[in-house]
C-alpha cells in the first residue's frame, strides 16, 4: 500500500507520485527519485508502476527525513556528504520496517 499522506510534526504532507522521472522536480531542472515541497507540504515521487513498493518506500522515507531536518533545523544532513547519508538512514529504516513485517516485502 502507498500512503497518499504523511503526518510530520501535525503538518500533513501530500504524497504525489510520478510515471516520468522528469515530473519529480517541480523546477523541471533535475532528475530526482523524490523531492521534499516543504513550503507547500507536498512529496513528489517517482512511480513508474515498475519501481519495487520497498523502493518507493526508501524513497519517501527520505524525503520524510529531510522534512524532519527541515523542522529541527538539523545541519547534520547538508551538503553532499549529509545527503549521502541521509540516504543511508533512508535505506536503514525502510530495511527494518521490512524485515520485522511493518512493509510488505518488496525487494530494492
Amino acid at each position: 500500500m502507498k500512503p497518499d499522506t504523511v503526518n510530520i510534526f501535525g503538518k500533513i504532507f501530500k504524497i504525489i507520485y510520478c510515471k516520468e522521472v522528469s515530473a519529480v522536480d517541480s523546477e523541471k531542472r533535475n532528475l530526482y527519485f523524490g523531492q521534499l515541497d516543504a513550503w507547500n507540504c507536498n512529496i513528489r515521487v517517482f512511480d513508474n508502476g515498475e519501481r519495487p513498493e520497498g523502493a518507493i518506500f526508501e524513497t519517501i522515507m527520505h524525503e520524510i527525513l529531510h522534512a524532519i531536518s527541515v523542522d529541527l533545523n538539523l545541519d547534520c544532513f547538508d551538503g553532499d556528504k549529509g545527503h549521502d547519508e541521509l540516504q543511508l538512514v533512508a535505506m536503514a529504516l525502510a530495511d527494518i520496517l521490512t524485515r520485522n513485517n511493518w512493509l510488505k516485502d518488496s525487494t530494492c
